[in-house]
């Protein structure tokens, strides 16, 4: 992770207020309570817009939720990295060969607290699968996950209570659409032959 990325434990009054404000202006309606675990992934979806991050972080301030979250490297040119970074914004180069899962489980064990946005779809583009990062992420690093929802036909924008994984990924992964489609009436689904890859290099490793 950058040296320079802001990761918060607390998020205090003033980006609250800061949060719901935003979503005032635009209209939009909040979901959800604050959440009191103190670590866990919260998967947002569907990705489709650059304002996603905008009603996301405007959510997860308003919650008083101190979100950290991951963008593609390219986005953190100069000035407006800065800006990323100060808000929680995490780098990430796609295109290296460094296990992005590791390095996230890693900074997990060296927290106490962390909320970390990923977006499952990985792309704004439609797609067929959600990519299975976060769920290795939140797997590994034995935390659980959060189903983050936006919603621009009706403006609403909301978090629901973090899931504890099982390491059966059927299992989950069920829960969590069942969570995604009372929400957003829309069903995910994963490449179960890339999870069958993942969990088959993975017992090789152990």
């Amino acid at each position: 992770m950058h040296e320079n990325t802001t990761i918060r434990s607390t998020s205090g009054p003033i980006r609250a207020f800061i949060g719901r404000t935003g979503l005032r202006l635009f209209g939009w309606r909040l979901e959800g309570k604050p959440l009191d675990t103190p670590k866990y992934v919260l998967a947002c979806a569907p990705h489709s817009s650059n304002k996603d991050l905008f009603f996301m972080l405007c959510c997860t301030m308003a919650l008083r939720i101190p979100a950290t979250w991951m963008m593609k490297d390219s986005a953190f040119w100069w000035p407006v990295g800065v800006l990323w970074r100060k808000l929680g914004g995490v780098p990430i180069n796609r295109r290296a060969a460094a296990n992005v899962v590791q390095q996230i489980v890693d900074i997990f064990d060296s927290r106490d607290r962390l909320s970390l946005i990923i977006a499952p779809e990985g792309t704004r583009k439609d797609v067929k699968y959600w990519k299975l990062g976060f769920y290795w992420m939140a797997l590994e690093a034995k935390v659980p996950i959060a189903i983050g929802h936006i919603n621009y036909k009706d403006k609403i924008v909301g978090v629901s209570p973090p899931i504890p994984m099982t390491g059966d990924i059927e299992t989950d992964f069920e829960a969590l659409r069942a969570v995604f489609c009372e929400k957003t009436n829309a069903y995910p689904d994963y490449d179960k032959r890339q999870a069958e890859r993942h969990l088959r290099r993975k017992r090789l490793r152990d």
